[in-house]
């Protein structure tokens, strides 16, 4: 295998970590979105669009990395699911900040 080869491999997973991050921070968010959306009365026909959108986006965006090969598939769901800890990590620090200020309201 040439550098020049090399170089485009490490090129291409770098691409693929950084594309699984910001697809799934994008994915992540459309949830938070579309939850939010679910739980007010006037929003269950935008809560449906964002969910149909976000699968068919999951679709796109995996099935063109597989196009890829195998690793670089790998590599974007690797990065997919470090968006979804920190989306969850996110979630949870909102959570706890809430219940403080309602403690703080009693």
């Amino acid at each position: 295998m040439s550098p020049h080869a090399l170089h485009w491999n490490a090129t291409l997973l770098a691409a693929a970590w950084a594309g699984g991050i910001l697809f799934g921070w994008c994915y992540f968010e459309a949830l938070r979105r579309s939850v939010a959306l679910y739980g007010s009365r006037e929003g269950r026909a935008g809560s449906l669009t964002l969910t149909a959108g976000r699968i068919l986006a999951a679709a796109a965006f995996f099935a063109i990395a597989a196009r890829l090969g195998a690793l670089p598939l790998l590599v974007a769901l690797l990065g997919f699911l470090v968006a979804r800890g920190m989306a969850v990590r996110s979630a949870r620090m909102v959570q706890s900040a809430r219940a403080a200020a309602a403690r703080r309201m009693l």
